[in-house]
């Protein structure tokens, strides 16, 4: 605690360095909000630095329709990047980053300490919305704060929190993260449910767990993937290989290596990894122990403005994913016009949104491989997939969902006017 402390008052003594040209200064040199602004504050669900690492600083994330003045990000980490390194996550306003620390064990067995502090630093920012994009203890600190300061609260959920669902998932490498999840359910899920003005879910599944605890309100607003970028359409395949690309976190639940190993199966056809993660090293090995260097290709990140070169390249997209819901690689592929291959879910009747328009296999890989042999002997068949994929994400392009996001936290603030036009385009 003492450390938390430490860090929370050098924070309200400097404030950060990026804030100075920001803030005006009270007659006794205090450092007070312009009253004009509007802001927010943010709970990421990960340091902004393993956004940064990974290329997934996408334009005005935080700042829908340029709803905002400020965007202010409160990181329970040791260590985050310069402001200035992930502006674009603000979109016109302006970021500011305040780094309290990761709480300690101590934090934990003391949450009234870690609270006070955490509304105290929040409450000099004077913000109009407290969001959480997790119902664990960022979630709790985002509720307590905005109900002690009288403004709106919103929990953005991006995956499904139901143990059992995650157990099978994960076998018992889901063993050491039960029971801390268990905690979690004690201390905060609940209030933290139950609390919220508005729960936004980034697809519908995630609804299904939350609602179990009598939420205010849900809503769904999907990743954004804005269409405009991939207009030009993936490339027809006249000729050569099958280029399949995957994009994704190589760990347990998404592990891809039945799409390598689906390539001993299936000639003319070449494979592109794009992500990182626990599994990356193995995936490598994979493909080197079956003699298959020459067709599969990694790459460990690509920025978030480029990487829809990649699907245009492509002319199919797969996914070896266990997880529930849709998840951004999918709506990319669909913005741009690519058959898509997944596995059949596990708790669902078809793959969320894309629906009977995805080529659905059985995850093994020979399921895979007889997806890709279909797709190269019959080509009008990937067209129609991919044309219907595409008007399908139509009705929730990027412009669409950052229109809805505005709309119901402008709703939340209290402002009859509603929210200004989308601002932050595809990928600028």
């Amino acid at each position: 605690m003492c450390r938390f402390v430490a860090l929370f008052t050098h924070l309200v003594s400097n404030r950060l360095s990026v804030s100075d040209s920001k803030f005006d200064r009270g007659p006794e040199g205090s450092e007070k909000p312009h009253p004009a602004s509007r802001r927010l504050v943010v709970f990421p669900n990960d340091p902004l630095y393993k956004y940064h690492e990974k290329g997934e600083v996408k334009r005005g994330y935080w700042n829908p329709c340029g709803l905002f003045d400020e965007v202010h990000v409160i990181s329970l980490s040791d260590r985050e990047v310069a402001a200035e390194e992930v502006a674009e996550l603000a979109g016109n306003g302006r970021l500011f980053v305040h780094s309290v620390g990761r709480p300690t064990a101590t934090d934990v067995l003391r949450l009234g300490n870690l609270q006070r502090l955490t509304t105290e630093l929040i409450a000099q920012i004077e913000p109009n919305l407290i969001r959480a994009h997790n119902p664990s203890i960022h979630g709790w600190l985002a509720v307590r704060a905005a109900e002690s300061l009288k403004v709106p609260s919103v929990i953005s959920l991006h995956c499904d929190y139901d143990r059992w669902r995650t157990f099978r998932i994960l076998g018992l490498a889901y063993a050491p993260r039960f029971a801390r999840s268990l905690v979690e359910l004690a201390l905060f899920e609940r209030e933290v449910f139950r609390s919220a003005d508005l729960i936004i879910s980034a697809y519908e599944f995630p609804l299904s767990y939350a609602s179990r605890f009598r939420p205010r309100r849900t809503e769904v607003v999907y990743n954004k993937v804005y269409g405009e970028a991939y207009a030009a359409g993936a490339t027809p395949r006249l000729d050569g290989p099958l280029r399949v690309l995957s994009v994704g976190r190589q760990f347990p639940g998404k592990d891809p290596a039945p799409l390598i190993e689906s390539l001993q199966h299936v000639s003319n056809v070449e494979l592109t990894l794009i992500g990182q993660g626990p599994y990356n090293q193995r995936c490598r090995s994979l493909a080197s122990r079956l003699g298959l260097e020459g067709r599969v290709h990694f790459l460990r990140s690509v920025e978030n403005r480029e990487i829809h070169e990649h699907y245009l390249r492509a002319h199919t997209f797969a996914i070896a994913i266990r997880y529930p819901g849709i998840c951004i690689p999918v709506l990319e592929a669909m913005a741009a016009g690519l058959p898509v291959v997944v596995p059949q879910p596990w708790w669902e009747p078809e793959p969320e949104l894309i629906g009977a328009d995805a080529l659905v296999v059985d995850g093994t890989p020979q399921g895979f491989a007889a997806a890709f042999r279909r797709l190269c002997d019959e080509p009008h068949l990937g067209a129609r997939l991919g044309n219907s994929g595409r008007q399908r994400h139509r009705a929730v392009d990027g412009l669409v969902m950052e229109a809805r996001e505005a709309e119901l936290l402008s709703e939340l603030m209290g402002d009859q006017s509603g929210p200004p036009p989308p601002t932050n385009g595809p990928m600028t």
